[in-house]
């Protein structure tokens, strides 16, 4: 009877599987326009892609987790799997770019491949997930919190898919992380462009954006980013269950939520929570190899390996975190392992060697291409210039309020002071529990928690020498949300009660009434009722997309319009040249060339127009230019160049479009 119900499981499995990839072969060779622009049509082949995505990534991912063998509770053992299933997948993927064979029908096989492994191991995931959605207590909450924390949570998920399913408008999304994969599929695999400095990062968390660009289906970015958003929070939630306990779990859950800011990271087409996620179960499976329990420190170490290596291969930032985390593994063998010389280096090896084999490939791929291995950093390589490097340091060292131990002191002021010299969006703010995280360890003296308070502690002051960047700060906000949560949970239950109430429920409250008012103002709820079409949405939300399309309906196939300051391709075609280092407009104006001699240089390399964007020029002048190379260049093209050599033919908001013509001046 068993053997009668596994094999119906199984063929069940199998008809999904061949469900799921005929209509996606349908999708991928079928004409773009056959159905029109009908809204669902396009969430129902979504949804199939994402479902097929999802599990595929989650048998994959089972098969390989259960190999380690590892005391684990449920949850841990189903987070642990889909991260490692979408890490592996993405891998997958990237295989195809690295092999020049990144085309929709080898990545389509890819796909098809990798879910027929994956369905072996469907029955018994599934059956997992089944476990963990049973154990959670959301019928025994406990205190009036929780309730209302329950329901602000159930309340939030109608406007992160509402969110999540509109057309991707972020800007580092068209910028970059859907723009470069989109020039990789052009290609047909990964390669390094001179003039594409961003081409050159690690790109393992856009590799699941590739597939859905290959599908028409860009929207896929934004899911897998939710997705990995999901998981970040419910790893919290599991480190806590582990080393803390459940009441400091909920604390810390409903301080990453109810920072104003998650709601649009979450939804974002970004990697952010991929890397952050990777970065947790690092330290993760660190923690546990230093704790006292009964597991496997070879393969605690493996994975902790793989889990850094998988955020390496997702942001360049997440090298030295690598490198401070095994610093640290190389210091608690010795101080709290009791380990000799060489077993502290056979488990650096054990974690070195794991990370690099997972990494590896990005940066040796740029190691021969470019001579530099996190190119353009350090020491630059090819087609680096000293301006675009000069423009770049501007940028990132601009950000925050001085580096000197008065200005470290001052971070709870001036973080909200002069917010926007340590975000890009408005919404981007340190949740202000989060403060007290630093008074957790003058409050326990837990052994356990010994480990995790050095990597957070020593991470936060890099941080602050480093970027200062609060988005930056997302994969340390899981250990700082919890370490405020443990001294939260210290406090008197009057003052407890007061800052859940207060700093948690209400602007969780105030979160779900700002973003639902805005995504109705902005038209989203009539995109998803099919009423708005995405043209619709994109100009309102995409500043640029306007005169984007001005520019391919309008436009003969020789015609070319340079963008100043805006580096946003996506959308556009080739004759959109984006300013993808937003150093372009500063090069070209630098020493103030005559206006003819500029339009003869610009029409000799097939430029015939300039598309002035105000507000990207106006960000840099206001914020990121401390030598005044921006504003001068501003200056330059209102005061001398346009008036002489330019004529206006579109506007649209703050982007200005302007054919180059000297004639009649």
């Amino acid at each position: 009877m068993q053997n009668i119900k596994v094999s119906r499981s199984f063929l069940i499995s199998w008809i999904v599987l061949i469900l799921c990839l005929s209509v996606l072969t349908f999708r991928l060779f079928a004409p773009p326009d056959l159905f029109g622009d009908s809204t669902w049509v396009e969430f129902f082949f979504l949804l199939v892609l994402y479902v097929y995505v999802h599990l595929t990534a989650l048998g994959i991912g089972w098969m390989v987790v259960r190999r380690f063998r590892l005391v684990l509770t449920d949850l841990e053992l189903l987070l642990l799997a889909y991260m490692l299933g979408f890490g592996i997948l993405s891998g997958i993927v990237a295989l195809t770019g690295f092999l020049g064979r990144l085309t929709p029908p080898v990545v389509l096989v890819s796909l098809a491949l990798s879910g027929v492994i994956a369905s072996f191991a469907w029955q018994e995931s599934l059956r997992g997930v089944w476990t963990v959605l049973r154990s959670l207590r959301f019928t025994r909450v406990s205190t009036i919190h929780e309730r209302l924390l329950l329901i602000l949570i159930l309340l939030t998920i109608p406007v992160l898919l509402t969110h999540v399913l509109t057309p991707v408008w972020d800007y580092d999304a068209l910028l970059y992380h859907l723009e470069v994969p989109r020039r990789y599929i052009a290609h047909g695999g990964i390669y390094f462009d001179r003039d594409v400095m961003r081409s050159a990062y690690p790109y393992l968390g856009e590799m699941l954006f590739a597939v859905g660009i290959m599908f028409r289906l860009d929207v896929l970015s934004k899911l897998v980013h939710l997705t990995y958003a999901v998981l970040f929070v419910a790893g919290v939630y599991a480190f806590a269950a582990r080393f803390f306990n459940r009441g400091t779990g909920l604390t810390a859950v409903g301080i990453l939520l109810s920072v104003p800011s998650f709601v649009l990271w979450s939804t974002w087409a970004s990697i952010d929570f991929a890397w952050a996620g990777y970065e947790l179960w690092g330290v993760y499976a660190v923690s546990m190899w230093l704790s006292d329990e009964n597991h496997d420190s070879r393969s605690l170490l493996i994975l902790a390996g793989i889990m850094s290596g998988f955020a390496a291969s997702t942001k360049y930032i997440s090298v030295p975190v690598l490198v401070l985390l095994a610093i640290l593994i190389a210091w608690f063998s010795v101080s709290r392992l009791r380990k000799n010389f060489g077993e502290t280096i056979q488990s650096l090896l054990i974690f070195g060697l794991s990370a690099g084999l997972v990494m590896g490939s990005w940066y040796i791929k740029n190691l021969i291409l470019t001579g530099n291995p996190v190119y353009p950093l350090v020491y630059g390589g090819p087609g680096w210039e000293p301006l675009e490097d000069m423009v770049l340091n501007a940028y990132v060292q601009t950000f925050g309020f001085g580096k000197t131990l008065l200005d470290f002191i001052r971070l709870p002021y001036t973080t909200y002071v002069f917010q926007d010299r340590f975000s890009t969006i408005s919404q981007e703010i340190i949740h202000p529990l989060l403060w007290l995280a630093f008074l957790f360890p003058f409050l326990t003296r837990s052994r356990k928690h010994t480990f995790v308070t050095a990597y957070t502690m020593t991470y936060f002051v890099w941080w602050f020498f480093s970027s200062q960047v609060i988005r930056f700060l997302l994969p340390l906000s899981a250990f700082l949300a919890l370490f405020a949560g443990a001294v939260i949970e210290k406090f008197p239950s009057m003052l407890r009660n007061v800052l859940k109430f207060s700093l948690i429920s209400g602007l969780l409250i105030f979160n779900l009434v700002y973003q639902t008012l805005t995504l109705r103002n902005s038209g989203a709820f009539g995109y998803i009722a099919g009423q708005n079409s995405a043209v619709e949405f994109l100009r309102l939300f995409v500043d640029d997309y306007s005169v984007k399309q001005y520019i391919q309906e309008t436009f003969s196939s020789d015609e070319r319009a340079l963008f100043l300051w805006d580096g946003r391709g996506y959308y556009c075609d080739e004759r959109c040249i984006a300013d993808t280092e937003q150093s372009i407009a500063v090069g070209l104006a630098l020493d103030s060339p005559a206006p003819e001699e500029l339009s003869e240089e610009l029409r000799g390399n097939g430029i015939t127009h300039l598309m002035l964007s105000s507000s990207d020029a106006d960000f840099f002048i206001k914020f990121h230019d401390p030598a005044g190379f921006h504003g001068d260049a501003w200056d330059y093209y209102r005061n001398v160049f346009l008036p002489t050599c330019g004529r206006s033919v579109f506007r649209d908001g703050g982007m200005e479009l302007f054919e180059i013509d000297c004639a009649d001046k």
